[in-house]
């Protein structure tokens, strides 16, 4: 989102990813406001990590390399990777990341996918029959839309 509105471009990958509705909303605003959006948005982080009972996670938008170590991701493996993360990560901390659909993952899957080392929460919510899906970390309970 943010490569999008400062090229003047306007590369169309993040719209065809759902940035669409995104983007005409903020082309609604005025200047001022689209630019205090795009400032919050700039200075979020890349990724969360913390520990609760007992367990380690590490909440990001796309998965790590698992080639790094945490501490030392590349911010377009955290916003991009795929394949390389979720068929070989084999960490103990706990991943939580979105942006591959979990039916991509296992074929037909429309439920969060988690395991021992990751929660894939990506359930379509931009497709047709998707959802929304959110996990309690600890107990590993979900919810999805209707």
């Amino acid at each position: 989102m943010l490569d999008y509105f400062a090229s003047d471009c306007r590369d169309t990958l993040w719209l065809q990813n759902g940035g669409d509705v995104t983007a005409h909303a903020l082309a609604k605003l005025d200047k001022e406001k689209q630019a205090a959006y795009l400032e919050f948005a700039a200075s979020l982080p890349l990724n969360f990590r913390f520990s609760a009972q007992g367990k380690d996670f590490f909440c990001c938008h796309a998965g790590v390399n698992p080639a790094r170590s945490l501490d030392e991701q590349d911010p377009k493996d955290l916003l991009w990777i795929r394949e390389k993360f979720f068929d070989h990560y084999q960490g103990k901390t706990i991943i939580v990341a979105g942006h591959t659909h979990v039916g991509y993952v296992y074929w037909g899957n429309t439920t969060p996918i988690i395991s021992e080392n990751m929660i894939l929460l990506d359930t379509g919510s931009y497709m047709p029959g998707g959802s929304i899906s959110c996990v309690d970390l600890l107990s590993g309970q979900f919810w999805q839309s209707a």
